[in-house]
């Protein structure tokens, strides 16, 4: 912004906070003091801002924070009318150390359909370097934004949020009622600066809005946006930090760690991996750690090691199954179907690394049979072509195209980009069956590019 155009955004802004331009830059002052940081702010520097001067970046923190208490309400360098999204991603990132105003400008970058989001590619920097969070986080937080008084009843209220749409997501995909969670999510960041009946509430609604903040990194993951995924993935990992919740934040780096290897970036995945066992799996319950023995597992495989993806995946299989349907997992867990019906999923797909199709098969079956159909449409779906794979392998061809068929009827109507390329690596599998003229495959082949034109045109 040029020193000659006048920042109104800003100006109005003071004006609705009823101080005067030497009572803000006392507060400015005030709180970079609470921040260890002694600053020359005056009346002056004010007017200079408000006529379209940039402080310097810590001091625009300084202000935003001033404001935002101020006014009771979270506010961003854009609100303030300051630069923030020019640089993408990374210029979002560099704004503040705060996950709360990070995922909310995020968040409107997405509600705007800014084009960086679909465009950024995952950073395998990203990956390798260790999520931190500012260390006077909670000091900043307890203090910040003078907002409505928070409860227990608001953080169920989330929870309950989170949980329907997650159950929509899974039921109609990804991309279905997207912007809506987005919107929420803002609402759940915003009484995260609210006034706390006590720490304790404060702590489970950071927590309640990592989940939330997670499930929004999943339908960036789920629309094949894996730059934009990854950035929410880490917010909400901070979120956890802030909360001191160290085995939720085991839960979303093992979100992090499924993403990297998904997406065959897995330099880093065992590390994460590994730091994500290190915080969650001795203080929790079987079911989870279950799913933290098999997320570690498919990290091995990826690293080759075989044997002992093996044997820990033969453990996680013994956790859950003692663990039963549920097994007691913290709710941020048992959004995501039964720890048994992940743990088959995961053992499937290293069993298909090491050739074991049969075995594999059998695993994709039982992860299905241990979904309820019409909730988890997508992921079903999904597995039931990774089990119709795993037949091509073994020269079923009729009982894989059954699969397949099968697969498409689940998935129909499903909004995931993830649906679409698992439909079309159906078509490849039995590429070398249609060009021998097999009579199965080319009447299914009709069947499954009319599904596809159909999907897409929906």
């Amino acid at each position: 912004m040029g020193s000659t155009v006048r920042n109104e955004t800003l100006a109005e802004l003071v004006d609705a906070s009823g101080l005067s331009r030497r009572a803000l830059a006392e507060r400015v002052k005030g709180i970079a003091a609470q921040h260890g940081d002694v600053i020359q702010t005056n009346h002056a520097a004010v007017t200079y801002w408000i006529n379209g001067g940039l402080p310097q970046p810590d001091t625009q923190r300084y202000l935003l924070e001033a404001l935002s208490r101020r006014l009771g309400r979270s506010l961003t360098l854009r609100d303030i009318g300051m630069p923030s999204m020019d640089d993408g991603l990374d210029g979002i990132a560099s704004m503040s150390e705060d996950p709360v105003e990070v995922l909310i400008e995020l968040g409107r970058a997405e509600m705007e359909r800014r084009r960086f989001l679909k465009t950024a590619a995952y950073s395998t920097a990203a990956a390798a370097t260790p999520v931190t969070l500012a260390s006077d986080a909670w000091g900043r937080a307890c203090s910040a934004h003078a907002g409505g008084r928070v409860g227990a009843s608001d953080v169920t209220a989330v929870q309950e949020m989170t949980a329907v749409y997650t159950h929509i997501d899974e039921k109609y995909g990804g991309q279905h009622a997207r912007r809506a969670v987005t919107a929420y999510l803002e609402d759940a960041l915003q009484m995260c600066r609210g006034n706390f009946a006590s720490e304790r509430v404060h702590r489970d609604m950071l927590s309640a809005t990592a989940s939330l903040a997670c499930l929004a990194a999943w339908k960036a993951y789920d629309a094949g946006e894996h730059g934009h995924a990854q950035f929410r993935y880490i917010q909400a990992q901070r979120l956890t930090m802030e909360a001191a919740n160290p085995v939720h934040e085991a839960f979303v780096l093992r979100g992090r760690v499924h993403h990297a290897i998904n997406i065959k970036t897995t330099d880093h995945a065992l590390a994460l991996a590994e730091q994500m066992m290190s915080r969650g799996e001795q203080r929790v319950d079987g079911g989870t750690r279950a799913l933290f023995v098999i997320c570690q597992a498919r990290a091995l495989a990826e690293e080759k090691q075989t044997d002992r993806a093996l044997k820990e995946s033969y453990r996680a299989r013994e956790l859950a199954s003692a663990a039963g349907e549920t097994g007691g997992v913290p709710g941020w867990s048992a959004l995501w179907a039964s720890p048994m019906s992940t743990v088959n999923s995961h053992t499937a797909k290293i069993l298909s690394a090491t050739g074991r199709y049969r075995e594999a098969e059998r695993s994709y079956k039982g992860a299905v049979a241990g979904r309820p159909g019409e909730v988890y449409r997508r992921i079903n779906g999904l597995t039931l072509a990774d089990a119709g794979r795993m037949q091509v392998a073994q020269g079923h061809l009729e009982q894989a195209v059954n699969t397949f068929d099968r697969a498409l009827r689940t998935m129909t109507g499903v909004q995931s980009t993830r649906t679409l390329t698992s439909a079309q690596g159906m078509r490849e599998s039995l590429a070398p069956y249609r060009r021998r003229g097999a009579g199965v495959v080319r009447d299914f082949d009709q069947s499954l590019r009319s599904w596809l034109q159909e999907q897409r045109a929906g």
